[in-house]
């Protein structure tokens, strides 16, 4: 006898064509993905679903209260360090006779030195300049994008160079014997210390999708 099977018997057709039961059901089935409506469906959701997760990796927790005040500080003071950088390289007789009076007590104490030297020293002050504009510029970005949407990783950012950056100069400045130099490295710090420590708490506890950003 026969084993008799369990799955559906094919049925046969004219000209010898086989069906299977379920063909029409999957027929349909595909028939209705593909109609127009359909897919104009699961476009309008996937676009939904897409500008979702577009909002969420950005985060949406903005700055507001007193907060939007230290964001407004580190905004100028951003401003300030691309001033001060592009400063000393579009004047360089006036960087000579500022770093002249801050090492030196006198505008021209630079200024005594050889051509050469003084040609040198002009180079210096550019090159520093240059770097802090740059800087100045990525601070900038920071501030205008992730951290206004209270990003932590935006605040590392800018908490963790600008320490590394006070620590290296000052005991640089310190080992060399030009202790004027770590006055005008603590006024820099502290400008920006002031609205990071402000801006602390809110941004280690914002929501976990802004913090990613």
């Amino acid at each position: 006898m026969a084993a008799s099977s369990s799955f559906p018997r094919t049925q046969t057709l004219q000209g010898g064509h086989s069906r299977h039961p379920h063909a029409s059901f999957l027929t349909q089935e595909i028939e209705l993905q593909f109609e127009p409506s359909t897919i104009i469906r699961n476009t309008e959701r996937g676009r939904r679903c897409d500008a979702g997760m577009i909002r969420g990796s950005i985060g949406g927790h903005k700055l507001k209260g007193i907060a939007l005040l230290w964001w407004r500080w580190l905004l100028a003071v951003s401003v300030g360090v691309m001033v001060f950088g592009i400063g000393m390289v579009l004047l360089p007789g006036l960087t000579r006779q500022f770093f002249g009076l801050l090492a030196f007590s006198s505008s021209e104490g630079l200024s005594t030195f050889s051509r050469p030297a003084v040609t040198y020293i002009t180079l210096a002050h550019g090159i520093i300049g240059a770097v802090m504009f740059g800087w100045g510029t990525a601070m900038l970005l920071i501030v205008l994008g992730p951290l206004r949407r209270a990003s932590f990783h935006a605040w590392l950012a800018l908490a963790i160079p600008v320490a590394a950056w006070f620590i290296v100069d000052t005991t640089l400045s310190l080992w060399l014997g030009f202790w004027h130099n770590t006055i005008l490295n603590t006024v820099f710090l502290v400008l920006f210390a002031i609205p990071l420590a402000a801006t602390y708490r809110l941004c280690r506890t914002a929501p976990l999708n802004s913090r990613q950003t």
